[in-house]
């Protein structure tokens, strides 16, 4: 037991931590999953010291150029019944149908993300505290939906922050616990501390290793050095909300003024808090409780009510730079598509660059390592690029190359390198060779290395095997000893009905089977048995308008998921794109 009711008095703290940033996860815990794992690469295929990373005609994500990568074009499409290369160009054909309908006018793509409860709870909780009409009005559509939602199970913290603002909604939650120690690490800290200050906000009991008065005061230093200190730009006002939610639930303390400044000038255009429903309703009860007559305070709210869909949901953020630069990739070498997609796809992405030269997962957000890598490998080998886009998206890779040769996702105080940030700005930075000097020793062999020491690679941004041997097994090289280990692993993972799942032993799905597809198809031959299945897998499962069924693969926050049907679509199609290929086929105009 970690301590007592924090919102009466002061909890015991282990011994070593002084603060709230020194609670850390027992040893051995993970952030993730953790699946059986295949068997680790045999030590004789292991690199030689004196290897070298593959050259830029053995590299890339996805498409990596020359046909040396994925072997001979197949003289064996007879060995495909003819029924199913039917049904294959006719799936096909729907897809890039459903993909040409789907660009938006300024050439990108996006959806909403499919309904969550977190979302839709936590700004209902914060309008059911909200005066007005219109947000009661609101509060009520989502009640029924959140009536009949389910939260998601992945791990014992995912369910608890799915549920927890709605629990405290319908008030039925009596008490909150937050005393695991893994809820303080880096992954999670941020949210559990916004879980804390509603919890209280509700009046409810919350069980924490830390009081009150040590969370704020913790809270503040950070807002003492908020300028110096590199933090993502929601990090900064989901600090400041709970910062100023803890002052203003304090008895006789007027909440910090310059903190309640400083959260409003984070405001979007739009009225929104960096583009998304958390951090904007944490914002809202923020202001709410210092500033409701404000104009901050007003625009957030008219914002929050107009971002309620019909279901009466709240979704997460769109991602228009990161699912363009899927869909461009995925549909690489496919005529109708570069004629008539690319072109306005290419411009939007180009335009979309950030003024630090980098890219951000949306447009109007700031820049990150992932983004900016794959928007570049969209844009490699495309014709007409502008030069000076290109080299700003390198300069941008090579500045924040880490002194051990990696990379963060973001430039974020407590951010890690994840093996699929690093495989993409390997990728990248080898798609472009003749235009830097950036050392990519040490990340190629930092890959090689997690997947001989844990017998697997895990993607930092997709709970999904696949995604992970593709995007990883790519960068390192296909033939590379490690990558075929890899490949192998897929092959013993497929389940009966020819699909995979997201991780070994779970139902399949079409996203994980069209990146399986692919991988394995860098070597193997369409007509080999275990191909066959998948791509009939691919063709019965396709909707009639050309689209696929998925489920929430994506982090975001952590350890939630959350599902893009645009994401679904770039893999499901790249592996089947991949196989048409491979049987050197060509669609009709």
């Amino acid at each position: 037991m970690w301590g007592t009711n924090c919102s009466l008095s002061l909890c015991r703290v282990p011994e070593d931590a002084t603060t709230l940033m020194d609670l850390k996860p027992p040893v051995g815990d993970a952030p993730h999953d953790s699946p059986p794992t295949p068997p680790p690469v045999p030590k004789e295929e292991t690199l030689p010291d004196d290897a070298a990373p593959p050259s830029s005609e053995q590299n890339g994500w996805w498409y990596a150029g020359p046909d040396s990568i994925r072997g001979p074009v197949s003289n064996s499409a007879q060995e495909l019944d003819e029924d199913l290369v039917q049904a294959l160009e006719r799936c096909i054909t729907r897809a890039i149908e459903h993909t040409l309908e789907a660009q938006t006018p300024e050439g990108s793509w996006f959806v909403l993300p499919d309904a969550r409860m977190f979302d839709t709870g936590l700004v209902a909780y914060v309008l059911s505290r909200t005066p007005g009409p219109a947000a009661a009005a609101a509060v009520e559509r989502a009640k029924t939906w959140l009536a009949t939602a389910t939260p998601q199970t992945q791990t014992r913290f995912s369910q608890m922050l799915d549920e927890t603002p709605w629990s405290l909604l319908s008030g039925t939650s009596v008490v909150v616990d937050l005393r695991e120690p893994e809820l303080y690490s880096n992954v999670f800290r941020r949210k559990t501390l916004f879980l804390y200050a509603l919890t209280l906000h509700a009046r409810k009991e919350v069980l924490s290793p830390f009081s009150q008065e040590r969370v704020r005061a913790q809270i503040r230093s950070i807002y003492d050095r908020a300028e110096r200190l590199r933090m993502k730009q929601w990090s900064r006002v989901d600090l400041m909300a709970v910062y100023l939610l803890l002052e203003a639930l304090q008895p006789g303390v007027c909440p910090s003024e310059s903190a309640r400044l400083y959260l409003e000038s984070m405001q979007a255009t739009d009225g929104s808090f960096c583009h998304n429903p958390v951090s904007s309703a944490l914002a809202l009860l923020a202001l709410l409780e210092t500033a409701p007559e404000s104009t901050a305070y007003n625009r957030c709210l008219q914002h929050l009510l107009d971002a309620q869909q019909p279901d009466g949901t709240w979704r997460f953020c769109i991602s228009n730079v990161w699912d363009t630069s899927l869909l461009v990739r995925a549909y690489e070498g496919q005529s109708r598509f570069e004629a008539l997609a690319r072109p306005k796809a290419i411009q939007f992405l180009m335009q979309a660059q950030n003024r630090d030269g980098g890219w951000g997962f949306r447009t109007s957000v700031e820049s990150d390592t992932d983004t900016t890598s794959c928007v570049l490998l969209s844009l490699a080998g495309v014709p007409d690029v502008d030069a000076g886009c290109i080299a700003r998206g390198i300069a941008y890779l090579a500045a924040r190359q880490r002194k051990d040769g990696l990379w963060n996702t973001w430039q974020s105080q407590d951010d890690q390198p994840v093996e699929d940030c690093v495989a993409h700005a390997l990728s990248a930075l080898t798609a472009y060779p003749d235009i830097h000097r950036v050392p990519l020793e040490s990340p190629y062999r930092w890959l090689v290395q997690q997947y001989e020491i844990k017998g697997r690679w895990r993607a930092g941004w997709y709970r999904s095997f696949p995604y992970a041997v593709l995007e990883i097994g790519r960068a390192v090289g296909a033939y590379h000893p490690v990558s075929r280990a890899a490949r192998k692993s897929l092959l013993v993972v497929q389940n009966e009905d020819g699909g995979w799942g997201e991780e070994p032993g779970e139902e399949s799905y079409p996203s994980p089977t069209g990146l399986s597809l692919a991988m394995l198809l860098d070597i193997h031959q369409p007509g080999e048995a275990f191909i066959r299945s998948a791509l009939r897998y691919l063709v019965d499962t396709q909707r009639d308008d050309g689209t696929w069924p998925g489920r929430p693969e994506v982090y975001g926050p952590r350890p939630l998921l959350y599902h893009l049907a645009t994401n679904t679509h770039a893999f499901v199609i790249h592996g089947l794109l991949t196989a048409w290929s491979r049987l050197g086929r060509t669609l009709p105009a």
